[in-house]
């Protein structure tokens, strides 16, 4: 998998086998142009690209840089991020700051230099910015299915509402395709109009966060917002399917499901409409602890349960026993197959200054040397052409703006233990944040608004450059 940059938050969703597949033959970068394949080694492989991606905010990347960095090549899907349920409870693309962006979305001119196709937008079309360089992206890689992913950390809060009856739900599923698949855009600065955006996407992707738990705001009506999702599963999968009907295509539902117990259980997540509705899952396999508990370390993608010693240095379960192998098996158990399962990744790591060894504990090295990012408590993963020393793929890590020279990967001693270090740290500021997974992976989630003028970043008010993830609820 390859890194889809643009967001201060990366990770791959690293794909569980979406179906059976003949041994994978070897797609080195082609004399005409790279692109994708409808599995990688017989596998799925999701990556997001967020709205935002090409602006300064966004670390300047383009939808081109898909190709040129070889991202498509390990790609079978790229998700959206982000589409805003409105106060209006439907889908759409507002001119309002912190609400909609159709600037980034479909009315920015792309220069030449930018372009997928080296062809520069011109100012009496009706479909330019990112929807258009989408739109050649799948020409030049036709096998790639991209998807709108409604809702994330900060425009989740109306689908509560927007879900209460059945009203209400077929209003906003017939929004949501009538924007995104039948693509009929409103106009924006002469942009946009009906099937201006046809095409462009295959699926809809729910990023619901989180129905009958708090995500960014409490849930107005957590009591309802269990049969409330599901039957917005069902809405989406019945009309999305009438509709494929009529035009013979398979729309794509998916969704980012939630690690924590409470979300996943209560949500709905787990309930066999659910299963019955989705065509897959992204799982988040990320953020199981991080610089919200700023006076204990530990790992934040771990992918087996760990200890760490209680305040009487007495060795106990760490993080309530969050696992990556765990929670797909909960989701295996609710019935979910093989195939419906993908694990998110992260391309990002935590970090934590001033900590003290615990008690019986041997100092490690770190996992990276060179530089520490100053500027931000996040760090990004872009694309470089050089492979970091011992690992696949390469990388730069950016913070707030700055970019620090090319981390340099340092393997761990043989026999080391992957138990984190559990003794008090320094201060109560957010954790410095250091990357210490390969970059063959993809963005996903910026748990922001979109927009020229965002509200906020989530938990990093103020800093739109430096924005913080989501973690497990």
């Amino acid at each position: 998998m390859a890194t889809i940059a643009g967001a201060a938050l990366v990770v791959t969703l690293a794909a569980v086998p979406a179906q059976a597949a003949p041994a994978h033959q070897g797609r080195g970068p082609s004399s005409d142009s790279a692109s994708g394949s409808t599995d990688i080694n017989g596998y799925r492989s999701v990556g997001y690209f967020q709205a935002f991606a090409p602006g300064d905010d966004g670390r300047d990347y383009e939808v081109a840089d898909i190709l040129r960095s070889g991202a498509i090549e390990d790609l079978t899907h790229i998700n959206y991020a982000f589409g805003n349920v409105t106060t209006d409870l439907v889908c759409d693309i507002v001119d309002e700051p912190g609400e909609g962006d159709p600037e980034n979305d479909y009315t920015r001119l792309v220069s030449k230099a930018d372009s997928v196709d080296g062809k520069a937008d011109k100012a009496n079309q009706k479909l330019a910015g990112n929807f258009n360089q989408l739109r050649k992206l799948k020409k030049v890689s036709p096998d790639t299915k991209i998807l709108i992913s409604l809702g994330g950390w900060t425009w989740s809060d109306n689908f509560s509402d927007a879900a209460a009856t059945p009203e209400s739900r077929e209003r906003l599923v017939s929004s949501c395709i009538d924007l995104y698949i039948k693509g009929n855009l409103p106009e924006h600065d002469g942009f946009g109009g009906k099937k201006a955006a046809r095409g462009v996407f295959d699926g809809i992707d729910i990023d619901w966060e989180w129905p009958a738990a708090d995500g960014e705001q409490p849930s107005p009506r957590p009591d309802e917002d269990k049969a409330n999702f599901l039957a917005l599963l069902q809405e989406f999968r019945t009309q999305l399917d009438a509709y494929g009907h009529k035009t013979h295509e398979d729309y794509l539902l998916t969704g980012f499901a939630p690690a924590g117990w409470a979300p996943r259980t209560n949500g709905g997540w787990v309930d066999p409409i659910a299963v019955e509705s989705f065509d897959f899952l992204n799982v988040q396999g990320y953020d199981y602890h991080g610089g919200w508990v700023p006076d204990r370390a530990g790992h934040q993608g771990n992918l087996h349960p760990y200890t760490w010693p209680d305040a009487n240095g007495d060795e106990v379960t760490a993080n309530w026993g969050l696992a990556a192998d765990g929670l797909m098996d909960a989701y295996r158990a609710a019935g979910y197959s093989g195939e419906q399962l993908n694990l998110g990744m992260a391309a990002y790591g935590q970090g934590w200054e001033g900590c003290r060894t615990a008690p019986g504990r041997v100092p490690r090295r770190p996992a990276l040397s060179g530089p520490r990012p100053t500027t931000s408590s996040r760090v990004s993963v872009t694309p470089t052409s050089t492979p970091l020393p011992g690992r696949p793929g390469a990388g730069t890590a950016t913070s707030g703006g700055a970019t620090t020279t090319p981390l340099r990967w340092t393997p761990r001693p043989s026999g080391s233990r992957a138990t984190g270090t559990a003794a008090p740290c320094g201060g109560t500021s957010p954790a410095t944040a250091t990357t210490t997974s390969p970059v063959s992976s993809a963005t996903r989630s910026g748990r922001r608004r979109q927009g020229r003028a965002p509200r906020r970043p989530a938990r990093t008010p103020g800093s739109r450059g430096s924005g913080a993830p989501d973690r497990p609820v």
